[in-house]
C-alpha cells in the first residue's frame, strides 16, 4: 500500500511539475509575442527587443569542456556559440544564455569556474582579467555551488527555460516541420 501512495504522490508531483512548465512556457511565449513554435532566430530577436539591446551569435571554435557562453559588451550581450557542435547543441546554449538574459539575472553579482577559458579561447593573447575588464564579462552562476546538480538557482532557472525555449523552436536548418522537441523524444543529442 505505501508503494501506490508513493507512485501516486510522485504521479502527482510530476503532473505539477508539468503544468507549472506549461505556464511558464505560455508565460514566457505571451510576453515576448512569439508564435507557439518560433524559430531560434525569432526568440533572440525577441529576448533582444525585450532586454532592449542587441543580441547577437558568434560562432568560434571552443576547446572542450566549454559549448558557449554570455558576454556582456558594451552596448550589446554576445552569445558564443561553439562552431563545432552539432545544432541541436548549438540552440540548447543560444536558449540557455538567452533564459539569463530574459530572467533578469544579474551579471554583476555572479561568477563562472569556466571564466577564464573562454576569454582564453576568445583573445588567447590577453590575460584572462584584462579582456574580463574589457569586455564588461561576467558569468551567472554565482561562485557558490548549491547541494542539488552542482548548479545555483540562477542556473538552474535558466537550465529549465532554455529546455522549455528548445523544445517549442522550430528547427528550419532541416526539415521545416521538424521541431527540436520531435528529434529529442526521436534522437538522443549526445549529451
Amino acid at each position: 500500500m505505501a508503494g501506490i501512495r508513493e507512485t501516486l504522490g510522485i504521479v502527482s508531483e510530476t503532473l505539477r511539475e508539468i503544468r507549472t512548465l506549461r505556464r511558464l512556457r505560455n508565460t514566457f511565449c505571451s510576453q515576448l509575442g512569439l508564435p507557439a513554435h518560433p524559430t531560434i532566430d525569432e526568440v533572440v530577436s525577441a529576448v533582444s527587443d525585450r532586454c532592449g539591446v542587441p543580441i547577437r551569435i558568434l560562432y568560434l571554435p571552443l576547446k572542450y569542456p566549454l559549448t558557449g557562453g554570455l558576454l556582456q559588451g558594451p552596448g550589446e550581450l554576445v552569445i558564443v556559440v561553439d562552431k563545432d557542435s552539432q545544432s541541436i547543441l548549438q540552440n540548447f546554449v543560444i536558449a540557455h544564455e538567452l533564459a539569463h538574459a530574459f530572467l533578469g539575472h544579474d551579471p554583476e553579482t555572479a561568477g563562472h569556474d569556466l571564466q577564464d577559458e573562454l576569454l582564453a579561447s576568445l583573445a588567447p593573447a590577453l590575460n584572462p582579467k584584462i579582456s574580463r575588464m574589457m569586455l564588461a564579462r561576467t558569468y551567472f552562476d554565482g561562485p557558490e555551488t548549491a547541494p542539488s546538480c552542482g548548479q545555483t538557482p540562477p542556473e538552474r532557472e535558466a537550465e529549465t527555460l532554455g529546455r522549455l525555449i528548445v523544445s517549442m523552436i522550430t528547427n528550419i536548418s532541416g526539415d521545416a516541420t521538424t521541431s527540436v522537441s520531435s528529434a529529442l523524444r526521436h534522437r538522443g543529442t549526445g549529451v
